[in-house]
């Protein structure tokens, strides 16, 4: 009865995670968003590379790069652009999309969620605690860095579903369970390529289980079978990666930012961010994890587990503590994947609270679970998490003013909405934060010669920037005329004409919009651009 009772409300939370990730973003809108969801789309076309002949026909330099809106990189061939995202969370794209449709695309990151916060219990029902692992999924699903991750179609929920869901499978015994581990880190890795350091304490861990066998026989041993599940997903990454950018070890990042001088940096900010946004209770939770005593964890397979645990959150952490140093807090969705293990620690703490029978005890201990549950819900909306929605709206009606006033054959030169105009609106797209000044001017006169008109999409911090690099070198530059349509709603958009500056207009027409129709969750894309636009 315990038992049915636990997963109840274990499955209780997955569903609550699974309807707040129903509440986010269903959006193909900036880099991240418009990668992934675009990259999916030319998986079930079977080609991941975009020919566009304009690149080699534009008469200004970097034509190539200017074409590229963001989520996106030059590829080798001066005709093509290829994608930058990892094919993991595409390819899962893809395959709802098969399944149930375009909109399944954007129920990948919440179904993640629920598996996550079931894996977070599974974890705890592994090593002999059920009851601290379902208040580590409590945790999990009330965390501000989840929530923020879960709202969002980005890679970094269903990177750390899959690692945890690893953890939970690799404690189980036998082949199978090796096997399952396997091929979830694999996933992992086809998500997020710079976790494949994770996998080191999984075969760690399976290489100590292979050396107590007694006896030791070839079909006894797990550790090639977790192997060689892992080894699928590191070939089919380097596959691609040898297709799209020329090198198996190459990816459409370029060279990634590691130095030893961001490591001090970037543990000050990871525990600032960890303190404000879970207490400062998650410090003795990650503390918990290297201390295998009995009043912590009090059953031998927990003991025995903990030393993997540790090395997995290590693992999972320090690379990115060599990494840029960011200055928002929702980069903590980096070190997503080891949430789990984190909060089992917290759990712990509070059932070893629990366990020293006094009333007051036990009664502190439910409190304080409750109330970090309670704090979590609190400043991820005071952070404006349930908001995302609201605030991803704008790529979608920006991209129908310009598909309203805006020709087949006109381009808009973009950044921030580089992306979604081309998905949603179905519009040549030039990034301008890629000319060199004294060109721009050059490529305005070229493109409306060609018979493009040219349109400027920016919103108001882009256009400070257009400002202060073009103003200078450029008559286009200076953006000293009214815009063509001002879009007000949760941000501001303007649409500018950059040609014909006599007749632009002195007035600008304001359009206010309050959110997709009803029963309408998502939108579907526009037709794909022609190669020889």
């Amino acid at each position: 009865m315990l038992h049915r009772w636990r997963l109840a409300l274990v499955l209780a939370l997955a569903v609550g995670v699974v309807a707040v990730g129903r509440t986010g973003s269903f959006v193909a809108g900036g880099a991240d968003s418009y990668g992934y969801i675009s990259e999916a789309r030319l998986w079930l076309g079977g080609d991941l590379h975009v020919r566009q002949d304009v690149m080699q026909a534009a008469q200004w330099p970097n034509a190539q790069g200017t074409f590229t809106p963001l989520g996106y990189t030059p590829a080798s061939d001066p005709f093509m652009i290829v994608p930058v995202h990892a094919p993991g969370l595409p390819l899962l794209m893809a395959g709802a999309v098969l399944v149930a449709g375009w909109c399944a695309a954007f129920w990948i990151v919440p179904v993640s969620g629920a598996v996550l916060v079931v894996s977070t219990y599974a974890i705890g029902a592994r090593v002999g605690r059920p009851l601290v692992g379902l208040a580590a999924a409590w945790l999990v699903a009330t965390s501000p860095a989840i929530l923020s991750t879960l709202v969002n179609p980005m890679s970094d929920l269903p990177a750390a579903a899959c690692f945890a869901a690893a953890v939970a499978f690799v404690l189980g015994p036998g082949r199978a369970a090796a096997g399952a581990a396997g091929l979830a880190v694999a996933a992992g890795i086809l998500i997020r390529p710079n976790l494949v350091p994770v996998a080191a304490p999984f075969v760690i861990y399976t290489l100590v289980g292979d050396l107590r066998i007694r006896p030791r026989t070839l079909r006894a041993l797990v550790t090639p079978w977790f192997v060689a599940a892992v080894a699928l997903g590191v070939i089919v990454e380097g596959a691609v990666n040898d297709r799209l950018y020329g090198s198996p070890f190459s990816s459409g990042y370029g060279t990634l930012d590691y130095q030893a001088a961001y490591f001090w940096p970037n543990v000050r900010v990871y525990a600032e961010w960890l303190a404000s946004t879970q207490t400062p209770a998650v410090f003795l939770g990650l503390a918990s994890l290297g201390l295998p005593i009995a009043r912590l964890w009090t059953t031998p397979s927990s003991r025995r587990a903990l030393w993997f645990l540790s090395l997995y959150a290590a693992a999972v952490a320090l690379p990115f503590l060599f990494h840029t140093v960011r200055e928002a807090w929702w980069y903590l969705r980096y070190v997503a994947a080891m949430w789990p293990v984190m909060m089992l620690g917290v759990a712990a703490c509070a059932a070893a609270v629990w366990r020293t029978g006094r009333p007051w005890a036990r009664v502190a201990a439910v409190l304080a679970l409750a109330a970090l549950g309670w704090h979590g819900l609190s400043d991820a909306g005071r952070r404006g998490v349930f908001q995302t929605r609201a605030g991803e709206q704008k790529y979608i009606d920006a991209a129908r003013i310009v598909g309203a006033r805006v020709a087949l054959r006109d381009a808009v030169l973009a950044v921030q909405h580089s992306g979604s105009v081309r998905h949603y609106a179905g519009r040549m797209t030039i990034r301008w934060d890629l000319f060199q000044p004294g060109t721009l001017d050059r490529a305005i006169d070229w493109l409306a010669a060609s018979g493009h008109h040219p349109y400027l999409l920016a919103e108001p911090w882009e256009i400070e920037i257009f400002r202060e690099r073009y103003g200078g070198s450029d008559a286009v530059g200076q953006l000293d005329w009214a815009p063509l349509v001002t879009l007000e709603a949760a941000s501001v958009v303007h649409l500018y004409d950059l040609s014909d500056r006599t007749g632009r207009p002195q007035a600008t027409e304001i359009i206010a919009t309050h959110g997709l129709p009803a029963g309408e969750q998502c939108i579907r894309p526009a037709a794909p651009l022609p190669f020889d636009w």
